[in-house]
């Protein structure tokens, strides 16, 4: 598989795009004022304590405060996808027994490191177990545990890299050896450990000395972060269309020699994403419908709770039977729904409502297809099997914002709705406003502006309304309407003092054409 990595650099603005056989597969945009916070290291006080949900805020002189559960005090967790540790239940510290209140004091002095980014109207997602990572390994300062990655097959070199760890870790400590350490050298190791250990002991000499919440640590940028830690997936190429940036980036190469990554400095005048085809694809990671190959599509559908993702036949009609283009149609959505939710970094209750297969040979082959797919996921997930109804359950764990919302924000005009009144409906609701307004004021002549569509139905298919309400009221209506309203939008004022009577706008333009 060929993995690239493209980065376009602005002002104010880094974006970083993950390619695999030419297919965007993750999207990573970072603002000047936004950075990334995911494993930097606060000195923090605590702000709340919650026994009812076990959790803490901590103000770590941010704007929102961090969130702190029980489960992340002082109980080194290790992700099972990731690692496969050496005498772990001897070495992990467990919190099973203790609560929150007994553990944390009000405005106590804590060492807090972000794990999750804030999302919405929650804060970050902080634990006190801090973990510093290299290219190689990942030091943890609070455990004794050594862990070597998974991914890393031959016995021999875990049995390897186990003992180098052991040999070169100061005692009290833990670290585990990642996937890009299978084929270093021991000196490569040795080097990285004590340059770790330095940080550490640099950021508790730090937190001693002070007294104020600030921040003690800063990772990479999220660029180098990112591309460090996709060492271990393998990188053949990388592309960066700004010079500064280049430099940085073959920096984190220069004692790599083993790594055969191509790290290119793109100077030409089309813009790198358009180059390569990346932009589009971007703009299809927000669509809500994606095709597929062979035809057929998936809809996706974003609630509050929960994502459902639609598969349809669409016009693919197969050639052999039915069975056969359902069975065509759910294998290709098997492969590309894993890429869609590592693109759009959709997480929480994942529902995929697969076409129904009469076969229960068939169901179990795109339910193994799409559990394969999955694997290439860096992100936590759980699925479960395909029921009767052609339905798959899943969660999936991300860290970061989805793709939809670091590049785009709620429609201001239907508040992320995604729909708007009919004509009918919004002219109807003119008509009661306008049954409001003669309530409020005695004034005999009205000027209603308007949309220039609602406008312009309203004077060609409902004009015998306004009549009906002019003669049952009295009243006079004169309509107008400007190209800076929305659709819903109305403004009601007396015709001759041009006082407002009813608005959901603070301006009126003078120049909007008028209908007598």
């Amino acid at each position: 598989m060929k993995r690239e990595i493209f980065v376009n650099v602005e002002k104010g603005l880094e974006r970083l795009a993950i390619v695999e056989n030419q297919e965007l597969v993750e999207f990573y945009v970072s603002l000047d004022v936004e950075k990334s916070l995911v494993g930097d290291i606060y000195v923090g006080y605590v702000q709340n304590i919650l026994p009812g949900i076990q959790s803490a805020f901590i103000d770590v002189g941010r704007q929102k405060n961090a969130f702190l559960n029980i489960s992340d005090i002082e109980n080194i967790r290790i992700d099972a996808d990731e690692i496969d540790s050496f005498d772990t239940k001897k070495q992990i510290k467990k919190n099973k027994h203790k609560r929150i209140e007994h553990i944390l004091d009000y405005n106590q002095k804590i060492m807090i490191q972000i794990t999750k980014e804030a999302i919405g109207t929650k804060g970050p997602k902080a634990t006190t177990n801090i973990s510093i990572p290299g290219n190689f390994t990942v030091l943890l300062p609070y455990s004794k545990n050594i862990g070597v990655s998974r991914k890393i097959r031959d016995k021999k070199k875990r049995k390897f890299l186990y003992k180098i760890a052991k040999k070169y870790i100061p005692k009290n400590m833990g670290v585990i050896m990642r996937t890009a350490s299978e084929n270093r050298e021991e000196k490569d190791i040795r080097n990285e450990l004590n340059y770790i250990v330095n940080i550490w002991k640099d950021i508790v000499k730090k937190y001693k000395k002070t007294k104020k919440k600030k921040l003690l640590y800063r990772d990479l940028e999220t660029s180098e972060k990112i591309i460090r830690d996709n060492l271990a997936y393998g990188i053949d190429r990388i592309v960066i269309d700004d010079k500064k940036k280049h430099n940085d980036v073959k920096k984190i190469f220069k004692n790599l020699n083993k790594v055969k990554t191509v790290v290119e400095n793109f100077d030409k005048d089309i813009p790198i994403f358009d180059t390569y085809g990346i932009e589009s694809a971007i703009d299809k990671g927000i669509s809500k419908v994606v095709d597929l190959d062979c035809g057929g599509t998936l809809v996706f559908d974003e609630a509050e709770a929960l994502v459902a993702i639609d598969i349809n036949t669409g016009h693919f009609v197969g050639k052999k039977s039915q069975e056969e283009t359902i069975f065509t149609t759910n294998m290709e959505a098997a492969k590309e729904i894993p890429r869609q939710l590592r693109l759009r970094d959709i997480g929480g209750i994942i529902i995929i409502d697969f076409i129904d297969m009469e076969r229960k040979s068939n169901r179990n082959k795109v339910f193994q297809e799409l559990k394969k797919n999955l694997k290439r996921d860096k992100a936590e997930t759980n699925i479960y099997p395909l029921s009767e109804l052609g339905l798959v359950e899943m969660t999936r764990k991300r860290v970061k914002k989805s793709l939809k919302k670091q590049i785009t924000q709620s429609c201001p005009y239907c508040k992320g709705a995604g729909f708007i009144y009919s004509n009918t409906s919004q002219i109807f609701n003119i008509i009661r406003t306008l049954r409001k307004a003669f309530w409020i004021s005695n004034e005999k002549e009205f000027l209603v502006i308007l949309n220039h569509e609602i406008f312009y139905s309203m004077i060609n298919e409902y004009r015998d309304a306004l009549d009906d309400l002019e003669e049952q009221y009295d009243r006079k209506i004169y309509l107008s309407y400007s190209d800076k309203f929305h659709h819903n939008d109305i403004k009601i004022v007396s015709l001759q003092t041009k006082k407002e009577i009813l608005s959901n706008l603070n301006t009126y333009e003078e120049d909007n054409e008028v209908i007598f």
